[in-house]
C-alpha cells in the first residue's frame, strides 16, 4: 500500500513538473522581440505676414526595443518596451527654443536626448481578446498615443478587448499620459482633483462592411462620442470603391464647463466627415471633406476631444487630419483630393502620395479665414535588405485671414529611415 501511494505521489509529481515544463516552453516559444531603429531629420520654416521666416532643424536617431511574452499556462504574460531617442544635431529658429518634437526640451528651451520604459501585465481571454494594466502604446478613436516623431507617447491604463464573428468590444481606464517628448507621467486631473480617462466601444468588420462607435467620458471635464463607417466593394479583379463616413461630438461638462465656457458660448462642437476611394489597380485615388460646427459663438476653439492634463497626445481622427493641420477648428469646412501609385513595376519597392487640402474658417459676421495644405510623400522599401525603409515628406500649410496681412505660412521637409529587425 505504501509502495502503491508512494508511486502515486512520485506520478503526480513528474506529471506536475513536465506539465510546468511545457507551460513554461510554450511562454518562452510565443515570446517574441523586435528591434526598430528611426534615423529622423526635420526641417521647419515658418512665417507669419511680412516678417522674416523662421527655420527650425533637428536630426535624431531613436532606438526602440519591444519584448512581448507568451502566455505562461496560457494564461498570464507581459510586454516590456525600452526607447531612446539621441540628440545628433539641431539649430534653432529666432525663438531659441527647441520645438520640433524630436526631442525633450530642457528647462533653458534646448533639445535633449531623452528615453522612456514602459510594460504592462497581460491575461489571455480565452485566445479571442486581452486584459492589461500597465503603461502600453493605445490606438483608440478617442483615447490614442502619437507615434510621428522620435519616440511615442504612452498611457498608463487598463485596457481590454474581446472579438467574436466580427465584433469587437473594448474599454480603457486611463490614470495617466506620458507625452512623446517626455519621459515621466503625469496624472489626469481636472482643478488639481485625479479623474481618470474612460472609453469604451465597438466595432463590427465583415465583408468589407466596417462600422464602429466609442465613447469616452473624464468626469468634470469632458464627454465625447465618434461614430464611423465605412464599406468597401470590388468592381472587378483591380478595381475597388470605398464609401465612408464618420461623426464626433464633444461636450464641456462640470468644472470645464463652468470655468471655460463664458456665458452664452456653446459648451458643445460637432463635426462630421465624408470619405470615397478609388484603387485601380496601381492607382488609389480619395476625395474627402470635413465639417465642423462650432455656432455663431463657439466654446472651442477645435473639435479636439481635449482631455484636461495627463499630458496627453491624443489625435483628431477626421479624414483632413493630415501632416501639418487637422483642419478641425471651429466653424471650418475643408475638401482633400489624393492620388497615389505603386511604383514597383518600375522600382520595386517604391510608393507615393500626392494630396492637396481647401478649407474655410466661417468667422461669423467677419471675412472668412482661408486654409491650405499640399503634401507630398514617397516610401522607398529596400528590396535588398527587408526592414529597410526610406521616407520623404514635404508639406506646406497656409492660414490666410481675408483682409488681413498676418498671412501664417509653415514648410515642413521629414526625412526618415527606419530599419526593423525581428530578433526573436
Amino acid at each position: 500500500m505504501k509502495t502503491l501511494t508512494k508511486s502515486a505521489l512520485s506520478a503526480a509529481i513528474l506529471a506536475a513538473i513536465a506539465s510546468t515544463s511545457v507551460q513554461a516552453e510554450q511562454f518562452i516559444d510565443d515570446s517574441s522581440m523586435n528591434i526598430h531603429l528611426r534615423n529622423y531629420y526635420f526641417d521647419r520654416d515658418t512665417k507669419t505676414g511680412s516678417a522674416k521666416s523662421d527655420n527650425d532643424k533637428a536630426w535624431s536617431q531613436a532606438i526602440r526595443a519591444d519584448f512581448s511574452s507568451g502566455y505562461f499556462a496560457d494564461i498570464i504574460g507581459f510586454d516590456f518596451s525600452s526607447y531612446a531617442a539621441l540628440r545628433l544635431s539641431e539649430s534653432l529658429g529666432s525663438n531659441k527654443t527647441s520645438n520640433t518634437g524630436l526631442f525633450h526640451v530642457n528647462n533653458k528651451g534646448k533639445g535633449e536626448g531623452y528615453g522612456k520604459n514602459f510594460g504592462a501585465v497581460k491575461v489571455n481571454l480565452m485566445g479571442n481578446g486581452v486584459l492589461k494594466y500597465g503603461r502600453m502604446i493605445l490606438d483608440t478613436p478617442l483615447l490614442n498615443d502619437s507615434d510621428s516623431r522620435s519616440l511615442p507617447s504612452t498611457t498608463e491604463a487598463f485596457y481590454a478587448d474581446y472579438s467574436m464573428s466580427g465584433v469587437t468590444v473594448f474599454a480603457v481606464h486611463a490614470k495617466k499620459g506620458n507625452g512623446k517628448t517626455e519621459s515621466g507621467y503625469e496624472n489626469y486631473e481636472v482643478n488639481g482633483k485625479k479623474k481618470a480617462v474612460n472609453t469604451f466601444g465597438a466595432s463590427y468588420s465583415m465583408d468589407g462592411l466596417n462600422a464602429s462607435a466609442t465613447y469616452g467620458k473624464q468626469s468634470d471635464a469632458v464627454k465625447a462620442v465618434y461614430l464611423d463607417g465605412s464599406y468597401k466593394f470590388d468592381l472587378d479583379k483591380m478595381t475597388s470603391v470605398t464609401v465612408g463616413a464618420q461623426y464626433g461630438s464633444n461636450k464641456a461638462i462640470g468644472f470645464v464647463k463652468e470655468t471655460q465656457i463664458a456665458d452664452g458660448e456653446k459648451s458643445s462642437i460637432d463635426w462630421y466627415g465624408l470619405m470615397a476611394k478609388l484603387k485601380l489597380d496601381k492607382v488609389t485615388l480619395m476625395a474627402s471633406m470635413t465639417d465642423i460646427g462650432g455656432g455663431s459663438n463657439p466654446g472651442w476653439s477645435d473639435a479636439a476631444v481635449g482631455w484636461e492634463a495627463g499630458d496627453d497626445d491624443t489625435g483628431f481622427n477626421g479624414y483632413n487630419s493630415v501632416m501639418i493641420s487637422d483642419f478641425n477648428a471651429a466653424n471650418e469646412t475643408s475638401y482633400q483630393v489624393r492620388a497615389g501609385y505603386d511604383f514597383a513595376d518600375m522600382v520595386e519597392g517604391l510608393s507615393g502620395y500626392v494630396r492637396y487640402i481647401n478649407g474655410s474658417i466661417d468667422m461669423k459676421g467677419q471675412s472668412d479665414t482661408d486654409t491650405s495644405e499640399y503634401d507630398i510623400q514617397f516610401d522607398y522599401a529596400v528590396p535588398s535588405l527587408e526592414g529597410l525603409k526610406l521616407t520623404l515628406r514635404h508639406g506646406k500649410y497656409e492660414k490666410d485671414p481675408a483682409g488681413a496681412s498676418n498671412t501664417y505660412t509653415r514648410e515642413d521637409t521629414r526625412v526618415l529611415v527606419t530599419y526593423d529587425v525581428t530578433v526573436f
